[in-house]
């Protein structure tokens, strides 16, 4: 993949925090922490503008694929 990556900082919305620290198992207070600085580290937004696929099991011949978005 190729894009562009960008922090976030503390403009994370609730909802993507909320389900972040679900679905990774952290604590609660991660953003505080990270806020105060006690947690060193960064969510960073990541937006691709391209990808390539390789896929040998469904594509004969040249497996690669690659995709601008």
């Amino acid at each position: 993949m190729t894009g562009k990556a960008e922090l976030i900082g503390e403009k994370i919305s609730d909802s993507a925090f909320k389900g972040y620290i679900s679905k990774h198992d952290k604590s609660p207070n991660l953003l505080s922490d990270m806020e105060s600085g006690k947690n060193p580290n960064k969510f960073y937004k990541f937006t691709p503008d391209s990808v390539v696929l390789f896929d040998t099991k469904n594509i004969e011949g040249n497996p690669r694929v690659e995709l601008e978005l």
